[in-house]
């Protein structure tokens, strides 16, 4: 527990006029986080931060926590955040409700073990980790360095959720600088290898939105502007797939050419993205390398016959 006090040494960068403190904290791994603020002198207000940096993105706040009588939990002006938390940075800001309110506080954080992830209804029991790129699904992994991040769990109301239930992603990189988590590509780095799993609450959702083209490259472009793309087609990877390519821009200075497939796993209500990326080429992506890494990993996760391919080169 720790004990802080509130005055005009330290204002919030969040809440105008309100004074503040702050506290960073880094998970190596998923994790379950308890955070709560109490005061007897003020109404409280808390944040959590993805980052630890003054420009970092609010990801949870709360101001009272709920009442709930049947668990003992009277109306109060205290403040709570229980989440799931995948590995990286992140900045608590205890803070209060009333513009320069000043007094003591208390701040309690708990990590523990993220909780099981529940099946939707119906849905066999599934690693997801199983279906991200493996070292033996890259015909030449020797240059490359792993990264990976999640299980993330999504809840309803978050930014992205889409009717995803958890995702996990994998990402190998053509260079051994340090980088801080999966989205940052070192400026070294020419070619990338990246899996995403998404885990979706129903087969509705994960063909409308894991396989639907116009809502794929919506949800591209929200995270980096899209300049150009176009569908491909590849032989078949099973009875659901996407395949296209996209070209982006990483950052101001870094352009991105993108192959990606999508694969359907609909036991396991499942969509699979494989995506080869080149930094700052004109040139898209080995579609064939592409399809083979895809193979592999199709072949591991679900019902996967080579009679199918000896089938369509015999057409």
């Amino acid at each position: 527990m720790l004990r802080g006090i509130w005055s005009d040494d330290c204002e919030s960068y969040i809440r105008p006029d309100t004074y503040a403190m702050r506290y960073t904290f880094t998970l190596l791994e998923s994790a379950q986080a308890n955070i709560r603020l109490a005061s007897d002198d003020a109404n409280t207000y808390l944040y959590l931060v993805a980052g630890i940096d003054d420009a970092s993105v609010v990801l949870h706040e709360n101001d009272d926590i709920d009442s709930d009588p049947t668990n003992g939990v009277e109306p109060n002006t205290n403040s709570q955040i229980e989440v799931e938390l995948s590995a990286g940075d992140y900045t608590i800001e205890a803070t209060t409700l009333d513009e320069t309110a000043a007094g003591d506080f208390t701040l309690m954080v708990e990590i523990s073990e993220p909780t099981a992830f529940q099946q939707p209804e119906g849905v066999p029991g599934y690693n997801i980790e199983d279906a991200a790129c493996r070292a033996e699904d890259i015909d030449d992994a020797e240059g490359f360095t792993l990264h990976t991040s999640g299980p993330h769990f999504y809840e309803e109301d978050e930014v992205g959720y889409r009717g995803i239930a958890t995702t996990y992603k994998s990402i190998w990189i053509d260079s051994d600088s340090e980088i801080r988590g999966v989205d940052e590509i070192p400026g070294d780095a020419t070619e990338s290898i990246e899996c995403i799993v998404y885990q979706y609450n129903d087969i509705n959702n994960a063909r409308w939105e894991g396989l639907n083209y116009p809502n794929v490259l919506q949800w591209s472009g929200a995270n980096y502007p899209v300049e150009s793309n176009e569908q491909v087609f590849i032989r078949p990877l099973g009875d659901d797939f996407l395949s296209y390519n996209l070209r982006t821009r990483y950052d101001k200075d870094t352009s991105q050419t993108i192959t990606a497939v999508r694969m359907l796993d609909a036991d396991a209500l499942t969509v699979i993205m494989v995506a080869l990326s080149l930094y700052d080429s004109s040139q898209y992506p080995d579609i064939e390398q592409l399809e083979g890494i895809a193979k592999r990993i199709a072949a591991r996760i679900f019902p996967f016959s080579d009679d199918d391919d000896d089938d369509d080169e015999a057409e």
